[in-house]
């Protein structure tokens, strides 16, 4: 069964990519195993991967979101020492 072989390299992909800790990998590797687990009708395990997903992507919006703030933090900064 061709969902049954994603699943098996889904979580292997995991454990590498949790090993070196590779997040966007991580974060593939859950909405595959969600997407698979979902279409096996096994709704815990689906929702397990898609929760998983969720706290990825808001990490990595959050990550992106201080990563623009700082500059304009320091521009900000830097003009009223003017």
């Amino acid at each position: 069964n061709q969902v049954d072989k994603a699943i098996e390299l889904g979580q292997k992909s995991l454990a590498i990519t949790e090993k070196h800790q590779i997040i966007f990998g991580n974060r593939e590797a859950f909405a595959l195993l969600s997407d698979c687990y979902t279409q096996k009708g096994e709704f815990e395990k689906a929702l397990h991967y898609y929760k998983k997903l969720m706290q990825i992507n808001d990490s990595i919006w959050s990550y992106e979101s201080v990563k623009k703030i700082i500059p304009l933090q320091n521009l900000y900064e830097k003009q009223n020492q003017e």
